[in-house]
């Protein structure tokens, strides 16, 4: 692993540890809120390990991952202003 790779999981885990604390603390609107970001988060992860997968399983180059990351920002912005 590089160096700017594993920068970039530490910066994943100190994210997680972050938005993971204090959930005691939060109202019911808040957690349902913090659930619906999540749940979000982990369809775009299931569809970056497929990417992932799809390489390793396939040996192609599925390329730029722009337009899968802005579809992510959309979508997460709906939710935020749900």
């Amino acid at each position: 692993m590089n160096e700017k790779t594993a920068e970039a999981w530490s910066t994943i885990d100190r994210g997680l540890e972050l938005l993971m604390s204090q959930n005691d603390e939060l109202s019911d609107r808040e957690l349902r809120a913090k659930t619906r970001r999540l749940k979000h988060l982990q369809k775009f992860l299931g569809a970056l390990v497929q990417r992932v997968n799809e390489r390793i399983r396939e040996h192609t180059k599925p390329g730029a991952i722009d337009d899968l990351f802005k579809q992510y920002r959309t979508e997460r912005e709906e939710i935020d202003a749900n």
